[in-house]
């Protein structure tokens, strides 16, 4: 079983190297530490990976997930997601989202395995190196 921990502003390095090798656009050490400072943030560690997410009364939203690329396809995220997951439940949220990249197909095949589905699109959300992308809005109702 893979352990976490529950994120402080001590793994903020952490958090932004897996960041930097995980995603085109990376967050900062400082971004991560302003997150962390918010009542309304949580989020699980390891060293191969995290979740971050807000939670406000009966609803959160995933911030960012991210495993580092060398460690993908071992079910890591999905321990992330359930384990998020059931501290959520745990606190009465009711309703989990998140935003993803419409072409990020991995990302969306684990989200709709993991009982997500899409509520909305935003078009022209991501700005990436060619321009901007749209984001689909998944949610599950927990």
């Amino acid at each position: 079983m893979l352990r976490f921990d529950l994120t402080t502003k001590a793994h903020a390095p952490l958090m932004a190297a897996l960041h930097a090798v995980s995603f085109e656009t990376a967050w900062s050490e400082e971004s991560f530490r302003t997150f962390l400072d918010l009542p309304t943030t949580v989020g699980f560690i390891n060293e191969a990976g995290f979740i971050l997410c807000t939670v406000v009364a009966d609803e959160a939203e995933i911030l960012t997930l991210c495993v580092h690329p060398d460690c993908r396809r071992q079910g890591i995220a999905t321990a992330l997601l359930q384990k998020m997951e059931a501290y959520l439940k745990e606190r009465h949220v009711s309703r989990f989202f998140l935003d993803v990249r419409a072409s990020n197909l991995p990302a969306i095949g684990l989200y709709t395995r993991n009982g997500f589905t899409q509520m909305n699109r935003r078009v022209a959300y991501y700005e990436t190196e060619n321009g901007r992308e749209d984001a689909l809005v998944l949610k599950k109702e927990l």
